[in-house]
């Protein structure tokens, strides 16, 4: 059985209590939301066998801390995510874009805070100051990212910055300053060409750039997301509360 319309879209996101961890993020206000039922897109049974098993080691290590047991559990399954989209995208083929760590839809801001922050007296705002480091929150040159996108390019690194910090106005990345290994920035390069060369999507290097996603994990670290493909830049954004915070600590400080 597959689900009517088929989406466009499918997320790999792991979750409590759930069979398969894949959920629908196609634009249309007929999707699906999900998660999907074990045959209902029609994957083969060994795929998605191995999709539930991703899912509940992520219930058993995070437990009920809802905290990883370590950087190295974290970092392999990460890891594990990245090679699980290929093989779905694979299985897909071109029906579905497979989207693994982000989702596209926009960070929505809580309603009545963003209100709230900017209704409070300048002492309240004077505590915030005091209890929250902005220099956290906001991008300088050279800053080691939290969030990466590996993204063709027609020129230079395929790889850019997608940390949520404010004031980003450079994205680039430095291969060297990142760890990564001459011979994994060599194969992303030519990944680039190859899909800038085919003139837009193809199956072959969405697979491809799910499994160079998954080398490229590996090399950064747990403490650095890796997004591919690209569903949207809102989650990338600093968040609509933080904004509004950083404008009336600035706003004080003037």
């Amino acid at each position: 059985m597959r689900a009517t319309p088929f989406p466009t879209r499918v997320i790999l996101m792991a979750e409590y209590t759930v069979a398969l961890p894949l959920w629908d993020r196609s634009p249309s206000p007929e999707k699906w939301f999900g998660p999907f039922e074990p045959g209902m897109l029609g994957l083969p049974a060994a795929l998605e066998d191995r999709l539930g098993a991703w899912n509940r080691r992520f219930e058993t290590a995070m437990d009920s801390d809802f905290e990883w047991p370590s950087d190295a559990a974290r970092l392999t399954h990460l890891v594990d995510g990245h090679l699980l989209a290929a093989e779905l995208q694979r299985a897909l083929h071109d029906r579905a874009l497979v989207l693994y760590l982000d989702d596209g839809s926009p960070a929505a801001p809580v309603p009545g805070i963003i209100e709230q922050i900017r209704l409070l007296s300048e002492e309240a705002v004077g505590v915030l100051a005091r209890d929250i480091d902005m220099n956290e929150h906001r991008w300088t040159p050279g800053r080691a990212p939290s969030r990466v996108l590996l993204t063709p390019s027609r020129g230079g690194l395929p790889l850019v910055d997608r940390s949520p910090l404010i004031g980003m106005t450079d994205d680039r990345l430095d291969a060297h300053a990142l760890g990564l290994p001459s011979g994994l920035v060599a194969r992303m390069v030519r990944w680039s060409e190859r899909w800038t060369g085919a003139g837009g999507i193809a199956t072959p290097g969405l697979v491809d750039g799910h499994l160079l996603a998954a080398e490229i994990q590996a090399a950064v670290g747990a403490g650095v997301e890796v997004l591919f493909p690209e569903a949207g830049a809102a989650r990338s954004a600093p968040s609509p509360e933080l904004l509004a915070v950083a404008d009336r600590i600035a706003r004080l400080e003037r």
